[in-house]
């Protein structure tokens, strides 16, 4: 489980260094 969180963060910062994520932001896994 607490590794499910780590990869989320990790998926939010590899999100916050692309340009797309503005357009796509990831609102759906909340």
């Amino acid at each position: 489980m607490r590794r499910s969180c780590e990869v989320r963060v990790n998926n939010l910062q590899v999100l916050d260094q692309r340009p797309e994520a503005s357009e796509q932001p990831d609102e759906e896994g909340q």
